[in-house]
């Protein structure tokens, strides 16, 4: 395994649970606003355009913006577009009751003629750790995370 692929997918583990605390501190400041707009508290003294906008317009807002986070928090595990080309990903989300971020298991599975490599991200709070499962042979197996590492290369270059 090469240095850069861990690197890669290490930082996109922590970039995407980075913003998914982020999408789920929101929705809880929003979830909370929301329930004050719905009884009917004037927040316009908190909030000064509340004033504007009114009670009415900006409960929809808030519901607008609890929506948006939590699509944020799926969404933030989305590798760049030109990346997800490469292979097959799959994304799961578990929450455990007592846990304030999901478990989140993350395969990307690269076929080439040298074999198949299958990079898993899995997560348990803010830690994660990356594994490479790649063929049985160390020869099939070295050829195929260096195309994959090619591959992740030109669309990381590409897409700049």
């Amino acid at each position: 395994m090469t240095q850069y692929l861990h690197d890669y997918f290490s930082g996109h583990a922590t970039q995407a649970i980075e913003g998914m605390k982020a999408a789920l501190q929101a929705q809880s400041f929003y979830k909370r606003l929301e329930m004050r707009l719905a009884k009917g508290e004037d927040l316009s003294g908190e909030l000064p355009v509340i004033a504007k906008v009114g009670n009415a317009g900006a409960l929809e807002v808030v519901e607008e913006a609890i929506a948006e986070n939590k699509a944020l928090e799926t969404s933030v595990w989305d590798f760049s577009p030109k990346v997800q080309k490469i292979g097959k990903v799959t994304l799961d989300l578990h929450k455990e009751p007592f846990e304030h971020l999901p478990r989140v298991t993350q395969t990307l599975a690269y076929k080439c003629p040298a074999g198949v490599v299958k990079v898993t991200i899995q997560t348990s709070g803010e830690n994660f750790k990356v594994e490479f499962t790649t063929e049985k042979t160390k020869m099939a197996a070295e050829m195929a995370m260096r195309e994959l590492e090619k591959e992740i290369s030109f669309a990381l270059l590409s897409a700049q």
